[in-house]
């Protein structure tokens, strides 16, 4: 059984919200009267109006403005202005590094509509060009049908303008915001140290989160930029790393918070999401041919570690929270399909209306059948099918993202690209036809042996 890179690279964007809300913030903004590239923007206002402000209401605004998921430059600008006023002020460094990090996603996620762009323009203007020619055949088949629609131009996620820029500008702009975001990150935990616990707990935080938002969105640039396989010798420039950040320093950063409030689960479901930063996003063929034949997909040290930190973050929840458990499903299906499917079935109850729920447990179940001893086989594969047909059953259907527990000035950045993993719904769903196809095909050839 195999997934193709065709059908993958086909089915992966709509499956995004992300991307979705991308395109439709710019067709709404085509359809007002008055376009992104025309109205008054609030950041166009001259930044001179931050002269009389004191750094508190400064960095209260940036501070909205990241919360809000709007005007990330503007944010920046009074933020740099706070820090300048009062630098040894440990906070603003901190929310400053936040809004840099923050540029740095939506720059990227702009790049990557871009792309998206480029590619959908490509299939326009040749679907334009044969309807323009069946207009004059009216035995054509698409004589007197409507003309295929345009796509629509990428604008930057965060202000909604044309996004224009050259890739090379853009990528030096992103090395420096990148770059300054970790520095001040650092020198806010430096001017933190005097702080009591439960200040340096926040800014620490923030900083865990901060530097797993730039891993995050570094690393899937660089892998979605091109495909290694059409590399002839070294990366083309497009895939030049911009910044580096070791898994090392978010662990370091989660690890400090749990030493600090022991009894938080979400430093604790925090330090298990950064040991497995593998598992947060979508990969290329070879990363599913990993997940389908139950290699790891991240080092066994530290999918361990991170199972026991998210099992410790359950049990100071004490209800059973739904993430939680639909992330200890996603951290262990790829080597334990059994001890996944237990904590899914679990999550599903939870919500019970979902049908990608049950059917991700369904393939948990068709997963086991390969290692299975040969009696127990049908007992899984009928598991599984009841599975599926509770899920076919079910009220609803939705992807289920990996809802990881950031920092509200963080969030928006970091939904820009929701993460899957594993749980990507065009994955399950392939996965589930080419098990029971097979299966059928299996049951078929017995009878016929039989006979």
């Amino acid at each position: 059984m195999a997934i193709t890179q065709r059908t993958l690279y086909f089915l992966r964007p709509f499956f995004h919200s992300a991307f979705c809300m991308a395109v439709l913030w710019a067709a709404c903004a085509l359809q007002c009267p008055t376009t992104a590239s025309t109205q008054v923007l609030p950041q166009d206002v001259p930044n001179a109006q931050f002269a009389d402000w004191e750094p508190s209401r400064l960095h209260d605004h940036g501070r909205k403005l990241l919360v809000s998921g709007r005007l990330f430059e503007r944010a920046i600008t009074a933020l740099d202005l706070a820090v300048k006023r009062e630098p040894t002020n440990p906070i603003y460094h901190s929310t400053l590094a936040s809004a840099l990090a923050s540029r740095f996603a939506a720059l990227a996620f702009a790049l990557r509509v871009r792309e998206q762009f480029e590619r959908d323009k490509e299939w326009f203007l040749s679907r334009k060009a044969e309807s323009e020619a069946a207009q004059g055949n009216p035995e054509a088949t698409k004589h007197g049908k409507p003309p295929p629609t345009p796509p629509v131009p990428p604008v930057t996620p965060d202000d909604g303008r044309a996004f224009n820029l050259p890739t090379e500008v853009v990528h030096s702009m992103m090395a420096r915001l990148g770059k300054r975001s970790v520095e001040e990150y650092r020198e806010s935990r430096r001017l933190a140290e005097g702080l009591p616990p439960e200040e340096r707990l926040k800014l620490e935080y923030a900083h865990g989160w901060g530097l797993y938002l730039l891993k995050r969105t570094e690393e899937a640039r660089v892998r979605e930029s091109a495909p290694p396989s059409s590399w002839e010798d070294d990366p083309p420039p497009s895939v030049v790393g911009l910044l580096t950040v070791p898994k090392a320093d978010v662990v370091a950063c989660f690890e400090a918070c749990t030493k600090l409030k022991p009894d938080d689960s979400k430093c604790w479901q925090s330090l298990g999401l950064s040991h497995v930063p593998e598992m947060m996003v979508s990969g290329d063929i070879s990363w599913f041919e990993k997940y389908l034949s139950g290699e790891g997909l991240a080092p066994r040290e530290a999918v361990t570690k991170a199972i026991v930190a998210l099992a410790k973050a359950q049990r100071i929840k004490g209800s059973g929270s739904f993430d939680i458990l639909f992330q200890l499903a996603i951290v262990t299906a790829p080597t334990d399909p059994a001890a996944a499917e237990i904590y899914l079935e679990r999550a599903a109850r939870k919500q019970s209306g979902n049908a990608l729920l049950w059917y991700f447990v369904g393939e948990q179940r068709f997963r086991r059948v390969k290692k299975a001893e040969p009696a127990d086989r049908r007992g899984l594969e009928e598991s599984a099918i009841a599975a599926v047909r509770r899920g076919n059953a079910a009220a609803g259907y939705a992807a289920v993202p990996i809802a990881a527990p950031l920092p509200r000035e963080l969030l928006a950045a970091w939904n820009l690209r929701r993460p899957h993993g594993i749980a990507e719904d065009a994955m399950i769903l392939q996965n589930l036809r080419d098990y029971l196809n097979d299966m059928g095909k299996a049951r078929l050839a017995a009878k016929e042996d039989e006979a």
